[in-house]
């Protein structure tokens, strides 16, 4: 949308090609507006540029929020732009940009939109970075999906700006579509890979753009965008006529990029890929390895000539490999024309011999050329030995639609090994060495070491299993089995796991044993006093590991509560878990108060009411500490408002973990925190201070797993000065 009319010398003309794009997308739309309603645009999904200057461009109209100019009414979004004085400007007009979660990196996106081109307005359907992660304009980049200029006729064109190509250095990319009806409804596209921008005007690829890997001088189309919607008045779009002129929005949709094939294939398996009209297989004529040999079809063999290796080539694409010549199926001198023929050829690395497979109604697969969007295709139809391999637009024909038969099963997985279990909160975590070429894995479990063992998990694509279906203080034991296609790994050797072992439950402030429900009398502290009660509607839905009904019905409570809970192991990590119980206060800030562990602050203003949801309803905290010296863990809670109150305690013995190092590192926007993988029983925190009086905060952001590291970033401007350590959660 930035542009001066110098950019008009500077256009790159793309010849235009009926190519219908079939991408690796989500089948399901992730953000969309229909504008089935009536008023001003969702502000949960729409805000406004407001404002006029000529932003950058000689623009002439005054960007304002008013229904005047952005409104939905009769199932479309209007934009509005009319000749009338406001703001300094002699034209008034709106600039939407997609808000909340209308951001996007890499997917489709497609807009529905009719307008009327009066002379002088600049309709566009356009992107701009939302983070500006390598600079201002051009740098970070622009996606132009339709801008239409009155000057240039019955025409919509595409362009994209970067730091290396834009108009002020005589280096512009765009493309023209001409002859174009826009005053009807047409849909405007863009489909957005890691490696590719292609622009399409109902489904009909005009503009393509590509990554040439010389970084983001080029290429800064790897981070987030957003969509914008407006109409411009002079500038580039010339001398304004009219007095009202309006661009239609029927609908705005958005799928994202998934990268991933719809159907699983071993890259050290064989394939045999058979045509759904006439059940013959994939072919080498004659056979030969020569470089141009044509594809055809031919009656099912167990030869060579009629196996195929699926190599992955990068965003979800693979090279179908030869095994009779280790040549690739490739696209003819990589025409985009239909009719193009098919021919083995040595790999040489191009989109002309990457492939999508993608999964039909029919249960069948079309595979898709990744250098035109065009489907393998047999020839007029046949069914005969011979007939003919060929690119076609997808057509929905039982020619186009293929079966991938497994002919030769690929080796035997190894065994997974290195099975390790961390104890989270109330779940158990399961991880595993990683094993090359397998499709996913499979964990079962038994609470007996003998078994029998149960499948509780299958085809996990990573090697780690959070297990949440666990009770309290019982043992469980777990195997893990990789699969590879039809091959499936032995079984790993078992490992074990305590969902807590408890070694201390105390019914707090009760003289009454509760041995048949685990927790003893309180003989620990003399501190507060003591209460109970019988009759309350107890609730404890919800609460994983909840104590028996009992240890709610009694509390000790106090401005001071201490208790020094004995015969532990000196130095051992335990967890513990206290239970609570607002019995007396019918609201929130009633009661709260502070709870240390050995001297530190573990919970800072704790409202039982608040926290539990109610009056009557159970609440479990849990924090994790080591025992000091001598033996013990000195528990300590200290009345804010009101008293404290306490009506359980439990101590559990923890396996010993040790946090792996926590490696740092910064540049001008962002601070990655990272740690070896599968470390997935270590959570981020952080605080300001050493302080005893200072809580640890969890570090919100959720750790990606990239090259066996979990990794955290944290913006410039979200972070808190301070220390951060790894902790078991």
């Amino acid at each position: 949308m930035l542009a001066t009319n110098k950019i008009q010398k500077f256009i790159f003309y793309l010849t235009f090609f009926p190519v219908f794009i079939y991408g690796q997308f989500t089948n399901t739309i992730t953000w969309s507006d229909e504008f089935n309603y009536t008023g001003s645009p969702n502000s949960s999904k729409w805000t406004y540029d407001v404002g006029g200057g000529g932003w950058g461009n000689n623009e002439l109209q005054y960007y304002t929020s008013r229904q005047e100019n952005a409104r939905v009414e009769n199932g479309s979004l209007i934009i509005n732009a009319k000749q009338e004085n406001y703001g300094g400007n002699a034209y008034t007009s709106a600039r939407l940009q997609s808000s909340g979660e209308g951001h996007f990196k890499y997917g489709k996106i497609e807009v529905r939109a009719r307008f009327t081109g009066a002379s002088g307005t600049w309709p566009a359907i356009w992107a701009l970075p939302t983070d500006w992660v390598y600079g201002g304009w051009p740098d970070s980049g622009e996606i132009d999906l339709m801008e239409h200029v009155s000057t240039h006729g019955e025409s919509v064109q595409a362009s994209i700006h970067t730091r290396d190509f834009n108009h002020k250095n005589n280096t512009a990319v765009s493309g023209f579509i001409y002859e174009v009806d826009y005053w009807n409804w047409h849909t405007y596209g863009l489909e957005w890979y890691p490696d590719r921008l292609d622009v399409t005007l109902d489904g009909v690829r005009y503009f393509s753009y590509r990554n040439d890997g010389s970084g983001f001088g080029s290429w800064p189309f790897d981070q987030r965008f957003h969509l914008m919607l407006n109409v411009a008045v002079g500038g580039w779009g010339g001398t304004p006529n009219f007095t009202s002129e309006t661009m239609e929005i029927d609908w705005v949709r958005a799928q994202d990029y998934t990268g991933e094939p719809d159907i699983y294939v071993h890259p050290n398996a064989w394939y045999r890929i058979v045509n759904r009209n006439s059940n013959k297989s994939l072919d080498i004529e004659g056979p030969s390895a020569s470089d141009g040999t044509n594809i055809h079809q031919w009656t099912s063999l167990n030869q060579h000539s009629q196996q195929w290796k699926f190599t992955p080539s990068g965003s979800g694409s693979f090279r179908i490999i030869s095994r009779y010549s280790n040549k690739a199926i490739d696209v003819t001198a990589a025409s985009w024309e239909n009719g193009a023929n098919i021919q083995l050829y040595s790999q040489n690395g191009t989109h002309a011999q990457d492939w999508w497979l993608q999964q039909t109604d029919s249960g069948y697969y079309k595979i898709v050329s990744r250098e035109t969007g065009k489907v393998l295709d047999i020839s007029e139809y046949s069914t005969q030995n011979g007939g003919n391999l060929q690119q076609w637009s997808f057509t929905d024909s039982s020619n186009q639609e293929w079966r991938i038969e497994e002919v030769v099963p690929p080796p035997t997985p190894s065994n997974p090994t290195g099975l390790q279990t961390h104890l989270l909160r109330d779940q158990i975590a399961v991880h595993w060495n990683a094993v090359n070429n397998v499709q996913g894995y499979k964990v079962m479990r038994s609470d007996r070491p003998i078994g029998p063992f149960t499948e509780v998990a299958a085809l996990l694509e990573n090697p780690s299993f959070i297990d949440t279906d666990v009770e309290f203080g019982n043992p469980y034991y777990y195997k893990v089995i990789a699969i590879s296609g039809s091959s499936q790994s032995p079984t790993s050797e078992p490992v074990t796991s305590f969902s807590g072992l408890d070694v201390l439950s105390i019914n707090a402030g009760s003289s009454q044993g509760r041995r048949n429900q685990e927790f003893a009398r309180d003989t620990i502290s003399t501190s507060g006093s003591t209460s109970s009660w019988t009759g309350s509607n107890i609730d404890l839905s919800e609460i994983p590991g909840a104590a028996p009904v009992q240890v709610y019905e009694a509390e000790r409570w106090g401005s001071n509560l201490i208790y020094d809970l004995p015969k532990l192991s000196p130095n051992k990590l335990y967890r513990v878990r206290l239970h609570f119980i607002e019995n007396y206060w019918e609201a929130s800030n009633q009661r709260r108060f502070n709870v240390y562990l050995n001297g530190e602050l573990v919970d800072s203003n704790l409202d039982i009411y608040s926290k539990a949801g109610g009056k009557n309803k159970a609440l479990i905290r849990s924090y994790d500490t080591r025992a000091k010296e001598s033996g013990s863990i000195l528990l300590q809670l200290t009345a804010l408002q009101d008293n404290a109150s306490i009506a359980g305690i439990e101590v559990m013995e923890l396996p010993d973990l040790t946090a792996p190092k926590l490696s740092i590192e910064s540049d001008a926007t962002q601070v990655l925190l990272s740690w070896p993988a599968p470390e997935n029983a270590f959570h981020l925190y952080h605080k300001t201070t050493l302080k005893n009086t200072e809580t640890w905060e969890a570090v919100v952001d959720e750790a990606n797993i990239q090259d066996d590291r979990h990794r955290v970033q944290v913006p410039i401007d979200g972070l808190s000065e301070g220390y951060y350590r790894l902790s078991s959660p």
